[in-house]
């Protein structure tokens, strides 16, 4: 792949990243020294999708996509 990448200027080599946000999620760590019992954790999440080229001269705009139809 790296043979077929190195043909290309890096302005034409694009890099592309998902990342999945739990914004509904509380901290693993705290203050308290006692957890709290009989609660669930929030899996509500969005996710963002980052991507530009390599050499950053053309950033493209940040994507989310904030559900699926069937997950």
């Amino acid at each position: 792949l790296r043979v077929i990448v190195d043909a290309y200027p890096n302005q034409d080599v694009y890099n592309i990243d998902k990342v999945g946000l739990f914004y509904k999620a509380t901290p693993d760590i705290g203050l308290a020294t006692i957890g709290q019992l009989g609660t669930k954790k929030q899996k509500e999440r969005i996710i963002t999708v980052h991507c530009s080229n390599v050499d950053g001269s053309h950033i493209i705009p940040l994507w989310i996509i904030r559900r699926a139809k069937n997950p």
